[in-house]
């Protein structure tokens, strides 16, 4: 029923199928990709063709614009029918025009640069690949389910990993093998949690398996939020944007989580002390000793409260620079560009985890946005979320309904990727750009209505929506 929908709503897709199958190729190619960057991070982000600038984001972006090329018809009427891909449209424009004056003087940095927003694309090749093709949107969710469990399992062994010397290198890169990101790995944990409890299906087996999940992720989740404290706050938006729309029969699993998460985070608060024998019993010795029997730590003291204060202070009189910077006369309309490096410009250049690589934004992913674009783009990049997330937020339909329920969860996870964006320069590289934008993809899809089937029964909801 779902693909006879799709080939009355797009004609020339139907014809398209019968030959060929539409982003048979990009469908494919994107669940690697994805499952890359959700393991293995900014690592995986370097891989590359030998003697080419090209990544292994880029390669995939250019199978899906190949596969695009036989259903332009329906990748314009995708963007006619979308209000959110519309004024993405117009922020790229714009900012195309921006990089086509800079791009004589920095070249290829001005390329790199413009990755913040040029991942866009993804976004308009998942909506045309899923309203071509259901079964794009049917394998993503089955993907994902099957992945969430391995996935959350790694989370500790990449934590322990990141904090420890480098393994080995990407080849042709200065990047560790190992050099996970925090919160990156906070805010996946956090997205998959809160997917398993929207999704998780009815049966004893299933509850069995979710609260078993769960009781994983979350000490996941609490591994990670010990590393990055931006990641974990947007983890928790993520679970507080999908709390209301949870099933009643999954509430007390929920409930519990949540229980669980709030004892621990008040242990962390209170920090209880008892003295055994002049060896103090608290979470800090705890924390110490574990620390030191993994390997995170050489026999040096973890960072106090000192240094996380003047970490904030470093970043707020950083972005206060920026944005000082941003409003002057000279910068306001166009910004700075795609190239320069913005941090030396500010003087807060630091060294890029374990890489030689410089810090080339501003460690804020929409701050970027601003110093390079100017005052009128950062305007409309904003227009681009709050228009996005006001069309596939479901405002319509009952709280149950497994396409409901998507749409809470693809809103919640972006949400969570723009708050950790706020902290972290995240958007700027593909392991979690690509990510966010394929979810915008997705969430236009599924706000997309779908024409009823001529004399069908109507639906709560369409089974190419539903969770898998």
């Amino acid at each position: 029923m779902a693909h006879e929908r799709s080939a009355r709503l797009h004609p020339r897709a139907a014809g398209a199928r019968r030959g060929a199958e539409p982003f048979r190729w990009f469908r494919r190619a994107l669940l690697v990709l994805l499952g890359g960057y959700l393991f293995f991070g900014r690592p995986f982000a370097y891989l590359r063709v030998p003697g080419s600038p090209l990544f292994v984001g880029e390669l995939v972006l250019l199978v899906g614009l190949f596969e695009a090329a036989r259903v332009g018809r329906t990748l314009r009427r995708t963007v006619r029918r979308s209000r959110p891909l519309q004024v993405l449209l117009v922020f790229m424009a714009g900012c195309s025009v921006r990089l086509a004056v800079d791009l004589p003087r920095y070249g290829l940095d001005a390329v790199r640069d413009a990755a913040i927003w040029y991942y866009a694309t993804f976004a308009f090749l998942v909506a045309a690949a899923i309203l071509c093709n259901p079964r794009t949107l049917d394998d993503l969710l089955r993907w994902y389910r099957r992945v969430i469990p391995f996935f959350l399992a790694w989370v500790p062994v990449a934590l322990v990993l990141s904090r420890s010397a480098p393994l080995a290198f990407v080849p042709g890169s200065e990047t560790a093998i190992n050099a996970f990101k925090p919160p990156d790995l906070a805010v996946h944990t956090g997205a998959a949690l809160a997917f398993l409890l929207l999704t998780a299906g009815p049966s004893a087996r299933d509850q069995h398996r979710l609260r078993l999940t769960g009781v994983i992720g979350l000490a996941a989740l609490l591994l990670a939020g010990s590393q990055t404290r931006g990641g974990f706050a947007a983890a928790v938006v993520a679970l507080a944007l999908a709390a209301p729309y949870v099933p009643d029969r999954r509430r007390t699993t929920f409930t519990t989580l949540a229980a669980l998460g709030a004892v621990v985070l008040a242990l962390v608060v209170i920090d209880p002390r008892v003295e055994l024998g002049g060896r103090e019993l608290s979470l800090d010795q705890v924390q110490a000793n574990v620390m030191s029997v993994v390997g995170l730590v050489d026999g040096e003291a973890a960072p106090d409260a000192g240094s996380l204060q003047d970490n904030i202070e470093w970043r707020l009189e950083f972005w206060e620079r920026v944005r000082d910077d941003a409003l002057a006369p000279e910068n306001f309309l166009t910004g700075q560009g795609f190239g320069p490096i913005l941090a030396d410009r500010y003087g807060f250049q630091t060294a890029h985890g374990d890489s030689a690589q410089p810090l080339r934004s501003v460690h804020n992913s929409h701050l970027t946005v601003l110093a390079r674009t100017g005052v009128p783009l950062a305007l409309v990049w904003l227009l681009v979320w709050s228009v996005w997330a006001a069309t596939v937020w479901p405002r319509h339909g009952h709280r149950a309904s497994p396409e409901v329920r998507m749409r809470v969860w693809v809103v919640a996870t972006v949400i969570a990727m723009l708050v950790n964006a706020f902290f972290d320069p995240s958007l700027e590289g593909p392991h979690s750009g690509i990510w966010l934008w394929t979810l915008v993809g997705a969430g236009v899809a599924l706000a997309i209505p779908r024409a009823p089937s001529p004399g069908a029964r109507p639906t709560r909801a369409d089974p190419a929506a539903a969770p898998g």
